[in-house]
């Protein structure tokens, strides 16, 4: 899984205990409902398909699920050891092992949520949000996401200096 943060939020973890899981994790699906329903272009990456009526009915029902149902991770971003409040990316997906997973990038937090039938790897689940835990956040550099680089890349290309 190297590439997309994970090989190295082994010894940069918070813990909040006082954080409801069941909440939060509603709370993250319903952005991610919202994203999946909307028309504006931001959004355009986001499309659960049958997902969007069982994550509505989870959000309606206020039941956050197993942690194996919609399994997350959130990623606190830093660039050089300081914390990036202020960035924010449309959302994306890729496909880890088979399985979709969309990233989301807002108050310098990437916030990786898998949408599908199966259940992601037994290392990815053992990091993830779940019930019976505290919830977890990884501190991640910038550079430890192949993903964010790349579109800091464009933006950087794209927004160069033209010289006539």
């Amino acid at each position: 899984m190297g590439g997309n943060g994970l090989h190295a939020v082994f010894l940069r973890i918070r813990s909040f205990k006082n954080v409801d899981y069941a909440s939060f994790k509603l709370f993250m699906l319903s952005i991610l409902w919202r994203a999946s329903v909307t028309t504006h272009s931001f959004f355009k990456h986001v499309s659960l398909g049958p997902h969007e009526e069982l994550i509505r009915q989870m959000i309606l029902n206020r039941d956050a699920g197993e942690a194996e149902d919609y399994p997350m991770m959130i990623f606190a971003l830093h660039f050089q050891g300081q914390h990036m409040p202020d960035l924010m990316f449309e959302p994306t997906y890729m496909r880890v092992g088979g399985l979709k997973c969309y990233r989301f990038v807002f108050t310098g937090v990437i916030a990786m949520i898998y949408v599908s039938g199966q259940v992601p790897s037994t290392r990815f689940m053992r990091l993830a949000l779940g019930p019976e835990k505290p919830v977890r956040i990884y501190d991640g550099e910038l550079s430890e996401f192949r993903f964010l680089r790349e579109v800091w890349n464009r933006v950087a290309e794209t927004t160069k200096d033209v010289v006539i």
